[in-house]
């Protein structure tokens, strides 16, 4: 009956769609909207935290490494203009504290409580087995693929880490 969809960075125009009308037709409405606070382009979630540290070799561990990445991404992206929500903030959880993941303000719905179009998590793996590497991206199987092709190439591009074969 209705869709409300958000567009991206400039104008982040609300869109709301509708066949909720005596006519055989459908209705769009689209207003601006200016607080950036209601409506993120991007949400990233920089992986673990809290009690969970991830991965880790000798003192450098995955939670503050994917941190790290996403302060820098969130900082690059606001420069461009796009609205950003981290997940978490450095400093956030104790090492001793449990990160929610599906409660209320947890960092599985906090994309959906900020309406965000985007939503990056940060992850880096471990494995025993030196053939077991490379860069994944997971994403919905009815999507278009370019975002996350560009995001693959820019990626490896820039860092020279190879596509996993996974």
């Amino acid at each position: 009956d209705e869709i409300t969809y958000y567009t991206l960075h400039e104008k982040n125009n609300k869109i709301e769609i509708n066949s909720n009308n005596n006519y055989p037709t459908m209705m769009f409405n689209v207003t601006e909207k200016k607080d950036s606070k209601e409506v993120y382009d991007i949400t990233i979630d920089p992986g673990h935290g809290g009690m969970d540290s991830g991965a880790n070799i000798d003192d450098v561990t995955e939670s503050d490494l994917t941190m790290q990445i996403a302060e820098a991404t969130k900082e690059t992206l606001e420069d461009e203009g796009f609205t950003v929500k981290l997940t978490r903030t450095d400093g956030e959880y104790t090492e001793n504290e449990v990160m929610e993941e599906y409660n209320e303000n947890g960092r599985a719905v906090i994309p959906q409580e900020v309406k965000s179009k985007y939503t990056i998590s940060l992850h880096f793996n471990s494995n025993d087995y030196e053939s077991v590497r490379g860069l994944e991206v997971y994403t919905a199987n009815n999507i278009n693929y370019d975002l996350a092709n560009s995001f693959v190439e820019n990626i490896t591009n820039e860092t020279g880490i190879e596509v996993s074969t996974n």
